[in-house]
């Protein structure tokens, strides 16, 4: 019966042990950090060079020289690999994911500097695909979108005060395009009367010496003065001798 069980050892260890052996060794893993200007990094990377077949169109993640590298289509050092965290400077969370031989894989998270979230994306072996959402900093909805292997696809919803611009996408190509506009958000401009004209107000010359407005009686009166100290003595004022040749003239009608 001995024999039997180390029969059966035997053979699952010469089955299963290579493969087990290389997928430990394949999937060791240690933990990094990384201080940068206003926020730490803290994720693991894969302590030997994996086998990756790499996608052109894919953004590689890996560490080197005490850094983290990105470059797209390739890759020169230890990929990273399992969970990667940034935190701000006062350990608030920045972004949050998952890596899958140094590409972005599964449910990302990033949030603002007041704590409300950024953006929540789905990502496949490096490239968008499914659901994406945006929010400004104050929690709003700005955009929502689909991806399909790193394209655009099904319904692109965009967000602003103002309008909702809507586009439906195949596979990165534009099918259609709607804009609707908010009519609560839109500003109705009242129609600007013409100014009425007012009639001018004239102002009656002044009087420097006491300023008090000068009617026309006490100007003719003025002017009468000026001539009358102009004349030469006992001379009469042409105006003062007709009026005294027609006094004289109804005084004699009355006596005749």
């Amino acid at each position: 019966m001995n024999k039997a069980i180390l029969y059966v050892l035997f053979a699952w260890l010469a089955f299963f042990g290579p493969a087990t052996a290389h997928a430990q060794s394949e999937t060791r893993i240690t933990h990094r950090k990384i201080m940068f200007p206003g926020e730490t990094h803290h994720f693991y990377v894969m302590d030997q060079h994996a086998s990756v077949e790499v996608n052109n169109r894919v953004i590689y993640w890996w560490f080197k020289n005490n850094s983290v590298h990105q470059t797209q289509g390739g890759y020169d050092g230890l990929l990273i690999d399992g969970p990667y965290v940034i935190y701000y400077a006062n350990n608030d969370l920045k972004e949050k994911g998952e890596f899958s031989k140094g590409r972005r894989n599964g449910n990302w998270k990033s949030w603002h500097t007041n704590g409300n979230l950024k953006t929540i994306n789905t990502w496949k072996y490096g490239e968008l695909h499914g659901s994406s959402t945006q929010f400004d900093s104050t929690g709003k909805l700005v955009q929502q979108s689909g991806y399909r292997y790193g394209q655009k696809h099904g319904l692109f919803i965009t967000h602003s005060d103002t309008a909702t611009v809507q586009e439906q996408y195949n596979r990165g190509v534009l099918k259609v395009k709607k804009l609707k506009v908010k009519k609560d958000k839109v500003k109705k401009e009242k129609a600007v009367k013409p100014e009425e004209t007012k009639p001018v107000e004239i102002v009656p010359e002044t009087n420097p010496e006491d300023k008090k407005p000068v009617t026309t009686k006490e100007k003719r009166k003025k002017e009468k003065a000026i001539k009358k100290e102009a004349r030469p003595s006992g001379e009469i004022e042409p105006e003062d001798a007709e009026r005294k040749k027609m006094k004289s003239f109804r005084n004699r009608k009355k006596v005749s």
